[in-house]
């Protein structure tokens, strides 16, 4: 899907701490609500947007340090983009969105972004990691 011109542009750049996720998902769900999404879309925006930070302070940066991070919020004629960029470890391979067995502590992160956006993407480039998740506007 190639993005059209951009209608409505948004950019933060933070060091992410733990007392601060609450406060960006929020700022991406309040952007996703001026470019039209609906009150459902917000709430799944605000909490893959919380998934996906969650999982840049603990497996990225290895919870020891605030990890600078950017985000841009990006509206077009056709959708609602999110994209994270951080400077930390890179996955090692794409999760799936499967979801694990209910005696398994930890992995639903992943399942609950891939199927609450209707695309998602991940990848490194120059060093920086890119996860870029897209609604798509009714």
């Amino acid at each position: 899907m190639q993005l059209q011109p951009n209608k409505a542009q948004a950019r933060l750049t933070t060091e992410l701490e733990a007392a601060k996720v609450p406060v960006i998902s929020s700022w991406i769900a309040a952007h996703a609500a001026r470019a039209g999404l609906d009150e459902p879309n917000c709430f799944q925006l605000k909490v893959v947007t919380a998934e996906a930070l969650n999982n840049i302070f603990e497996h990225s940066s290895g919870g020891s340090d605030a990890p600078v991070i950017q985000l841009q919020c990006e509206t077009t004629a056709a959708c609602f983009q999110v994209t994270l960029i951080d400077h930390g470890k890179p996955l090692g391979k794409l999760p799936t969105g499967k979801i694990p067995s209910p005696d398994y502590l930890r992995g639903r992160g992943w399942p609950i972004i891939l199927n609450w956006t209707d695309h998602c993407e991940y990848r490194v480039t120059d060093g920086l990691n890119r996860l870029v998740m897209r609604k798509t506007l009714p």
